[in-house]
């Protein structure tokens, strides 16, 4: 699998940012705003909504932690 293409180098707050405002403009651009809108999922500020699970420099060691928490959670 290669989750890649969902990373960026940018904040993590700044990104949160978007995808609430996606989430309030109804707008498609994000997965996040698309499973909140189409489940009903209420959704908060991001001390309630996110959590750092893993610190890790980018590269094949971030890819294996990537995929084991995603099955962990599934």
């Amino acid at each position: 699998m290669d989750f890649s293409v969902h990373r960026t180098n940018r904040n993590v707050r700044v990104r949160f940012s978007e995808h609430h405002r996606f989430v309030k403009n109804n707008n498609p651009k994000s997965a996040y705003a698309i499973h909140i809108l189409n489940n009903g999922h209420e959704y908060g500020n991001i001390l309630h909504s996110m959590e750092l699970l893993k610190t890790c420099e980018k590269g094949q060691r971030m890819n294996c932690w990537e995929i084991f928490y995603i099955q962990t959670f599934q």
